[in-house]
């Protein structure tokens, strides 16, 4: 029979799906329910804190977790679904630049996103528009890996990379933790 799961467990594997800069778990909250399968186990109603809540309110966004024990003698992360709504703290329109041009587009970031299992957070209504071509679209954000490719965001660290299904974005926070989006046309 494996042990039980462990709040630096449960933290560990929600922390290998969302990033710091958005959220991290909440210790001490979670309802286990072991499976009927031995080594599983389901926890529900994990809750998230906020680490920019100004930004990024995930406040009322909650985790279920699917945790399997592994012949390696440890609890792996089989699944994750987060429910609810991030509140954005950064709504409203923006001029975009495009790298090294002179175009821009305009974009309207709506005030609510939703973490998938990846860990991604998915801005809700969304327009862009770029001379004649205006589109209703959501926009996925990921923490980049390497942020060093833009010189901008040296200063900070904090930089996400967009994408909708025409164009990727990238979106920086400056020292004042105000936002700045860029585009690159494929």
């Amino acid at each position: 029979m494996p042990p039980e799961i462990m709040p630096e467990e449960l933290s560990a594997a929600i922390a290998s799906v969302l990033p710091a800069e958005i959220g991290t778990f909440r210790t001490g909250s979670g309802v286990m329910d072991y499976e009927k399968e031995p080594g599983c186990v389901r926890i529900s109603h994990c809750e998230l804190n906020s680490t920019e809540p100004a930004i990024f309110d995930v406040s009322m966004v909650t985790a279920e977790v699917l945790m399997r024990w592994t012949d390696a003698y440890a609890w792996e992360l089989e699944s994750i679904r987060f429910d609810g709504s991030v509140r954005l703290g950064i709504e409203g329109s923006y001029t975009v630049s495009n790298f090294g041009e002179t175009r821009s587009a305009d974009v309207t970031i709506g005030s609510d996103a939703a973490l998938d299992s990846d860990g991604s957070l998915v801005f809700q209504n969304v327009t862009v528009h770029r001379g004649d071509y205006t589109a209703e679209t959501s926009l996925t954000v990921e923490v980049m890996d390497d942020p060093g490719s833009i010189v901008a965001t040296l200063e900070t660290g904090s930089v996400y990379q967009g994408h909708t299904p025409d164009n990727k974005f990238y979106l920086y926070f400056d020292a004042d933790m105000m936002p700045t989006f860029f585009y690159d046309d494929p």
